[in-house]
């Protein structure tokens, strides 16, 4: 392997590594405020199958992605976040449809997805 290749795979341990730390925590705090079975049920289903809705004007907000306006896409962030590729998983989060919070065992609010976006933006550099 080229040196350029170990310093890529260091990266993406480390990214991984950060993952797994970050959910770890997660799922301590969601533990200490009583997060109910039907809502973790609930939100592994929705990492697995999040709906991101890719704007028309996307160009402006993040150019990388204009090849994909208008589209909506399901993304399986979960496994995005635990393989490392965190890049990705930021810019998924800025587009993802929240839970409308309308029933009892929704999680996945604007306000919990931001956060989730947040740790990754500082964690990447970008926020």
């Amino acid at each position: 392997m080229t040196q350029e290749e170990l310093n890529e795979l260091a990266n993406l341990k480390s990214a991984q590594e950060f993952a797994s730390q970050f959910m770890a925590q997660v799922k301590l705090r969601n533990k200490a405020n009583s997060i109910g079975l039907s809502q973790a049920m609930w939100v592994h289903q929705k990492l697995r199958a999040l709906e991101v809705n890719i704007p028309e004007n996307v160009a402006q907000i993040f150019p990388a992605v204009e090849a994909l306006a208008g589209q909506t896409l399901t993304i399986d962030l979960l496994n995005m976040v635990i393989s490392g590729d965190l890049e990705t998983a930021y810019v998924t989060l800025l587009f993802a449809t929240p839970d409308d919070m309308s029933q009892p065992y929704h999680w996945l609010s604007a306000e919990n997805l931001a956060e989730i976006r947040t740790a990754i933006g500082q964690y990447l550099g970008w926020e």
